[in-house]
């Protein structure tokens, strides 16, 4: 376990250590009025610092420290814990703001760090021995009790930047009706009007010689409702004719087969639809979305049940239906005062509306999914990039690697090829001058270069190419983990760019550090995994 050592581990005994604490105290209370700490965390704070059930005597004496602790103190105790958490969690940002697509993992892991320094560090210390100054003396339970507290703002304070970064990440942008999804508005209000018949004319056939008492009224209730959503129907031919409304027939009209069995609804039920349609991509929003999540269908079934605007609107529509001359067939049994026909009515609309939705919350989760699926796409188009980028400066790395090191072994070989040439003389001739030439001839020029040979080959011997000699490494470079500078055993990382020893990265076994160690091979942290 590899250890960090910062500024805060130093001994606090000494003065100038004891003075930057006593200012960073009186720094931070000059400005606690400003801090305003909500009920909910102070619920929180509560919850977490009371122990139900007392098993031991640690137990024990937490609850009698909570029950006598100062409130003055406790609540300038958590308005300072708060302050820091709040300069601490702004690590969570990126360079150039606030983040809107989550946290990553690094600045979680370097908040969780800093918030850990803080913890053992003198200044925090020092507010627990203030927290506490009526107290007699300070045991590992107050320090338990502060630590809880610590916790509970650092928790609190993570949660409110979650809910920020979703607030403000606005994967489901606002949906409107256009012209061209009009067509399919009413060919979708068609195919529930048909499933919802075909569903009760099944129940009507399946008790049409029921003699019991339920089995007559089911068959009474299939009936009736049957003959209501019969009203929403329209003959095909008669809406090309005379709707006002002639674009919506488009998506019918193209899958509509050689029966013509499709079912159109008439332009007055026709405008309902579109009414249920806006209210529907109203309730659909990014808040709704994050806040309700997989029960957002349930909230909106609910709002449209609710919603009398609609109702009234629907119940108003199949009255001015039913009193046509072209529907005189309809049962006259029904009164229109009567609850069964009213009770009716509200089942049809609540059955009516719920299969409605149910198409559209697919349609809704499958446009979810496709916009999701491109942006993870694009995402993994720009790691592409980077890693290309990565790769082409690892591989200029490689190849000048695999270059030296075939320079190195055809020189090699080239020396131990080399034969020494014998000189043809055994004494210098002496010259004809009087001043001392120096020796230009052929006979002592293989002299020359046999030496050079030898200590070329000596120094290949001595010194063996390392990874250093290949790869440009910076000298101040540090392996990520131990914090030292690196040695000839070393990796990269594909994601992140960070070198690591061999033995920091977990690659002691031979076999994984020569797979991991190939020029086209990647290999990633466990940051980066």
């Amino acid at each position: 376990m590899t250890t960090h050592t910062t500024e805060t581990d130093e001994p606090f005994d000494e003065d100038d250590d004891f003075d930057e604490v006593i200012k960073a105290i009186v720094t931070s209370e000059e400005h606690l009025d400003e801090i305003q700490v909500p009920d909910q965390l102070m619920a929180e704070i509560k919850k977490s610092l009371v122990i139900e059930k007392e098993v031991t005597t640690s137990h024990r004496k937490m609850n009698e420290i909570v029950a006598r602790i100062n409130q003055s103190h406790y609540f300038k105790f958590v308005k300072s814990i708060m302050m820091k958490m709040k300069d601490l969690v702004k690590l969570v940002d990126d360079g150039d703001g606030p983040i809107t697509k989550g946290i990553p993992e690094k600045s979680m892991n370097d908040f969780q760090r800093h918030v850990h320094v803080y913890s053992i560090s003198p200044e925090y210390r020092l507010k627990c021995m203030l927290l506490f100054e009526l107290e007699n003396s300070l045991s590992d339970e107050h320090f338990i009790i502060c630590y809880k507290v610590l916790e509970s703002i650092k928790l609190y304070t993570l949660k409110q930047k979650v809910e920020l970064i979703q607030a403000t990440a606005s994967r489901v942008p606002q949906r409107f009706v256009t012209d061209t999804s009009k067509a399919r508005i009413r060919y979708v209000a068609g195919y529930c009007v048909a499933k919802l018949r075909k569903k009760y004319q099944k129940h009507q056939k399946s008790n049409l010689f029921s003699k019991t008492k339920e089995g007559q009224a089911s068959y009474q209730e299939s009936k009736s409702m049957c003959s209501l959503l019969n009203l929403l129907k329209e003959d095909e031919q008669f809406l090309k004719e005379n709707s006002s409304q002639p674009d919506s027939l488009v998506d019918i009209e193209q899958k509509q087969g050689l029966k013509h069995g499709l079912t159109n609804v008439t332009d007055s039920f026709y405008t309902f639809f579109l009414a249920l349609t806006n209210e529907f991509l109203g309730l659909v929003g990014n808040e709704n979305f994050i806040k309700h999540g997989k029960d957002l269908f349930a909230h909106c079934s609910g709002e449209v049940n609710n919603n009398k605007k609609l109702t009234e609107l629907f119940s108003t529509l199949v009255e001015n239906r039913i009193s046509e001359e072209n529907h005189q067939q309809f049962d006259e049994s029904d009164d229109k005062e009567n609850k069964s026909y009213m009770l009716n009515v509200k089942n049809m609309y609540r059955e009516l509306t719920e299969k409605y939705l149910s198409v559209l919350m697919a349609q809704f989760r499958r446009d979810v999914k496709s916009s999701l699926k491109i942006e993870k796409k694009m995402a993994h188009r720009k790691q592409i990039k980077v890693s290309s980028a990565n790769e082409s400066c690892k591989g200029v790395a490689s190849k000048r690697m695999r270059k030296d090191s075939t320079e190195r072994c055809s020189t090699t070989k080239e020396f131990s090829e080399l034969e020494v040439q014998p000189s043809t003389s055994s004494e210098v001739q002496p010259s004809t001058s009087s001043e001392v030439q120096p020796s230009t001839s052929a006979d002592d020029q293989p002299s020359t270069s046999e030496d050079q040979t030898s200590k070329s080959q000596s120094s290949l011997e001595t010194h063996p190419p390392s990874v250093s000699d290949y790869v440009d490494i910076d000298d101040e470079e540090t392996c990520q983990k131990c914090f030292r500078e690196v040695n000839d055993q070393l990796i990269q990382c594909d994601s992140c760019n960070s070198w690591f020893h061999r033995k920091c990265a977990g690659l002691k076994n031979n076999k994984l550090w020569k797979k991991c160690s190939k020029p086209n091979a990647k290999w990633f942290c466990s940051q980066c995994k």
